[in-house]
């Protein structure tokens, strides 16, 4: 609980300093790079909150049950939060014509699914560096998911353009 916990307040925290930041921009294009500032800052979640990262990746990641069913019971709560969080981003998006309008809730779990994964695959690659080029491979899923959205790749441009202009959290995915 407590590792979900760090994570939802740091996420908060890094979607507060973001705000004067995207203040300038048009609605559907900083509604767009706060889901974009959503998938840098779980990129850089091995680096920037190791432990939690780690824990929270495999209680969720591996499908035996590691933890009582008490224990888990009184962390999905934590975890509905914070994807609530999330899901209120994307309804964000839909509503300012950054993307489709479209079940939120169901995109929320479809991107948390999307970057488990590629988090995934960022621990193959360093075993195959050259046959799993994670950089490639996440902007294009990223990108297709933001467009299977619905969002036009022209907004999706400009918000990662917005977010790295201004120095946002993360890398650039």
């Amino acid at each position: 609980r407590q590792a979900v916990t760090e994570l939802h307040r740091a996420l908060t925290a890094m979607l507060s300093k973001l705000e004067p930041q995207l203040a300038g921009q048009e609605p559907p294009v900083a509604a767009l790079a706060r889901v974009l500032a959503v998938m840098r800052f779980h990129r850089r979640l091995p680096r920037t909150h190791p432990d939690a990262h780690r824990l929270v990746a495999v209680l969720l990641g591996d499908p035996r049950q590691l933890i009582a069913d008490d224990h888990a019971a009184a962390t999905v709560p934590l975890l509905v939060a914070l994807l609530a969080d999330v899901q209120a981003l994307l309804e964000a998006a839909a509503t300012t014509g950054g993307c489709e309008p479209g079940d939120a809730h169901a995109r929320a779990i479809a991107l948390w699914a999307l970057l488990h994964g590629l988090g995934q695959l960022t621990k193959l690659a360093r075993l195959a560096p050259r046959t799993l080029a994670t950089a490639d491979v996440e902007r294009v899923a990223i990108e297709t998911l933001l467009r299977g959205f619905g969002a036009d790749a022209r907004l999706v441009r400009r918000a990662e353009l917005a977010l790295d202009r201004h120095g946002s959290p993360g890398e650039r995915v």
